[in-house]
């Protein structure tokens, strides 16, 4: 395989990202949000996401493995439930706590003026993760490409799951200011949902069962099944979600925040 056929899967990726991201931005009414700058900030925190989550789950793996001996994936002797704690320990926990806290820190300094702009500064962080992701994964052999090409439909899976935490964190603020019931219920969503979908993805995906044992036949098929319904369901939950962000974004725009 060409150098140049490696780096299509990531660019594509990017590229997708980028375009949905932009028409995401010029949707606001009455107008995009101004300055330009206010909107970078969090897709360069975006950017840092990447590593810090990496370290995290490398900090994880480590203290699991000097305080009881085993891996993280080896942490009961059931593989389905290995497979869940060690998607949610290395990947849906670790990523999505990561990306969180850069969604706080990009909103204290952004100051976002009504919800869709906490949509659109999620997104952003989302963005800068995909980008740094798809980056330090470019550039691999034949059989990496081919994952990578697997992924490719899963493109805006971090701006969808962080549009959603910033949607959460920005229906909350607007209950709290307004009186209206449901911060809480809006705050456990913007939390919770990108946390369990991120995990329950890469359980059936990078820490499929079959993976973590491959010459059990008593697992093969039921793993593969899991892999294929949690594809599929999460590429149609992925377009339902930008669609419904597009539905929605005039009237996310009329909700201010002071």
């Amino acid at each position: 395989m060409s150098n140049v056929l490696v780096y299509v899967p990531p660019v594509l990726s990017v590229g997708l990202c980028t375009f949905f991201f932009v028409r995401a931005y010029k949707r606001e009414v009455p107008e995009p949000m101004k300055p330009w700058w206010r909107i970078v900030i969090p897709v360069a925190l975006g950017l840092v996401a990447p590593w810090l989550s990496t370290g995290l789950a490398i900090l994880f793996s480590g203290g699991v493995k000097k305080l009881l001996g085993v891996s993280i994936l080896q942490l009961t002797p059931n593989v389905y439930a290995n497979s869940l704690l060690g998607a949610f320990l290395l990947a849906g926990f670790t990523e999505e706590f990561v990306k969180f806290i850069f969604i706080l820190i990009a909103i204290k300094i952004v100051k976002p003026a009504k919800v869709y702009e906490y949509v659109l500064i999620g997104m952003a962080v989302g963005l800068g993760f995909c980008i740094m992701e798809e980056y330090l994964y470019s550039g691999g052999e034949e059989g990496e490409v081919f994952i990578a090409l697997v992924r490719l439909p899963l493109f805006a899976m971090h701006m969808v799951l962080d549009a959603i935490m910033g949607l959460g964190l920005g229906m909350h603020k607007y209950c709290k200011q307004t009186g209206r019931p449901g911060a809480k219920r809006w705050l456990r969503l913007g939390l919770i949902l990108p946390v369990l979908w991120h995990t329950l993805y890469d359980s059936a995906t990078v820490k499929n069962p079959l993976i973590l044992a491959p010459d059990d036949p008593s697992i093969q098929t039921v793993a593969l099944v899991y892999a294929g319904i949690m594809m599929v369901g999460s590429i149609v939950l992925e377009f339902t979600i930008l669609m419904q962000l597009k539905k929605n974004a005039e009237r996310s725009c009329a909700l201010p925040i002071v």
